[in-house]
């Protein structure tokens, strides 16, 4: 139950015709880009690239630029699902307890079978037990 509760969550089969964004641009979203970009300033120094597998680099790329692009989901260039940003979880304000790749929350509402089943790589979560990128 919980495996499909994260993939219904976290990713998705559904391929969107056009990624969804978050309206940087809007005067009433401007404090709300500033502290993303500076949380994001702070998490990007923290992060061991070299230590990240060939894949590992690939998906954290992509979630630099679904980021930087605004966007809130990106395409996962193994599986194809629909896999959610930091951004859309910093906008959410708290973890949602699924176990999500990029959550900024440390999985704080996540039971404890969905924690101890995530090694964090320095950049995402990955699942410990299938050794699979998730």
């Amino acid at each position: 139950m919980q495996i499909l509760f994260f993939i219904r969550h976290c990713k998705t089969k559904v391929r969107a015709p056009k990624l969804r964004r978050f309206d940087a641009e809007s005067p009433e979203n401007h404090k709300t880009k500033q502290e993303f970009l500076r949380k994001e300033s702070e998490f990007a120094s923290k992060v061991k690239i070299e230590q990240l597998s060939k894949e590992e680099q690939l998906i954290h790329q992509l979630h630099i630029e679904a980021c930087k692009g605004w966007n809130l989901t990106y395409e996962d260039p193994v599986t194809g699902l629909i896999v959610s940003t930091r951004l859309k979880h910093f906008l959410r304000n708290k973890c949602c307890g699924s176990g999500c790749r990029h959550c900024p929350y440390e999985h704080q509402e996540a039971k404890p079978e969905i924690k101890n089943n995530k090694y964090f790589n320095s950049s995402f979560y990955i699942d410990v037990n299938k050794n699979e990128i998730k």
